[in-house]
């Protein structure tokens, strides 16, 4: 199971999901539901080092995050598990999948390219299928990871992807749209056995593009975390989190760099100029998961029932499955935050022609599972 927080600050909602999972590991284990010690926190250990992935743009909170899962997973005699090939700093936001510009020559009806040759995604498959075999039990095992990741970054098929999907990004926030034909100048690029010349792919030097990309946070998820995207149903089983409540008038002071609203609009399926910055993250967690994954948050509700929210309502009535909502209302769920919050979880599978989910607007805490009553399908579209 890969479960992912992609804004997840100093690791509340990880570190939450890290006992609640290693509970029930412990429990399967020890055949007890009051497992011992040391087989509650080996478990913890095991369900860290497996499963839990988390992003956020601030390294500072990438740092706490490691620290308090560390103290969380802990065990005697044992070195700290190897996290920062799960939790990692950057822009959850601002990036593509290096998957879409994969096809091969064939496919793309010209001749065979240098990426075909480099076959980037079985290469990832194996050397991570290596690094997943390594158990973090020894600071030698720790390292030798850490040399195996270290060799599939500098590899010659990482490095080409990595260009290309950093072009492409800069080329979204500089022109403001999706850059037309990429897929003939990704071809011209990976024949020119040069990968320092990227006059085909971006009107930068390799060198400006590079730092570009590095500063503003980049963020490829296929490339950061390949044993979750090269996979046959590729993406997460679970994503969730609570992202930043950041109003639509403030969206573009964030970095005036990125042109945000302008290349938000270009990077997802579905865009309002008065969505809030929560429901990006909203489409980022559908776009991640793998078929048939969950995904659950909790941010304003606004979205729910005012008219800016009615495209997203329609884009998520036909591209996937609610199985409950949660309008928190007026209750404070944060005493720092004053937008009104929900919490839903939904299945990234193709809705039924007709289907109900649960409903539920609690007093408080106490009713928060209830309360509630059933509502069909076609009710996300009205604005009630």
């Amino acid at each position: 199971m890969k479960i992912c927080d992609p804004t997840c600050g100093g690791g509340s909602f990880l570190i939450a999901t890290l006992d609640f999972l290693g509970e029930i590991f412990a429990k399967i284990v020890s055949g007890d539901d009051f497992p011992p010690r040391d087989i509650l926190e080996s478990s913890r250990r095991d369900i860290l080092e497996h499963c839990i992935y988390g992003v956020d743009v601030n390294p500072f909170a990438i740092e706490l995050t490691k620290l308090s899962l560390w103290i969380h997973a802990c065990v005697k005699d044992k070195p700290l598990n190897f996290l920062n090939h799960h939790i990692k700093s950057g822009n959850s936001l601002i990036g593509t999948h290096i998957r879409k510009f994969l096809k091969t020559g064939k496919e793309r009806g010209g001749q065979t390219t240098l990426l075909d040759a480099l076959d980037l995604a079985g290469e990832l498959k194996r050397e991570f299928t290596k690094v997943k075999r390594i158990n973090d039990n020894t600071i030698k095992n720790i390292k030798e990871k850490q040399e195996l990741i270290k060799k599939i970054q500098n590899s010659e098929a990482y490095r080409y992807s990595s260009i290309i999907a950093n072009a492409y990004i800069y080329r979204v926030i500089k022109e403001g749209n999706n850059p037309s034909n990429f897929d003939v100048s990704v071809s011209k690029y990976l024949t020119n056995n040069n990968p320092k010349d990227i006059s085909s792919i971006a009107p930068v030097k390799s060198e400006e593009l590079e730092e570009f990309a590095y500063n503003k946070k980049f963020f490829h998820w296929d490339l950061e975390f390949p044993e979750v995207f090269f996979r046959t149903n590729p993406g997460f089983d679970l994503i969730i989190g609570n992202p930043p409540y950041i109003r639509q008038e403030r969206i573009d002071e964030i970095d005036k760099d990125l042109s945000y609203k302008k290349t938000l609009a270009a990077l997802f399926p579905v865009f309002d100029n008065r969505f809030d910055f929560a429901l990006y993250f909203l489409l980022k967690s559908i776009e991640i998961a793998r078929r048939g994954g969950f995904h659950s948050f909790i941010i304003t509700n606004k979205w729910l029932r005012a008219q800016y929210g009615k495209k997203i309502r329609e884009y998520l009535e036909k591209a996937i499955s609610f199985k409950k909502i949660i309008d928190l209302g007026k209750m404070k769920v944060f005493q720092s935050a004053t937008v009104d919050t929900v919490i839903y979880l939904l299945e990234r599978e193709k809705p039924k022609d007709e289907y109900e989910f649960f409903f539920s607007e609690p007093s408080s805490i106490v009713d928060i599972e209830q309360v509630g009553f059933t509502v069909s399908r076609s009710d996300l579209k009205n604005d009630t």
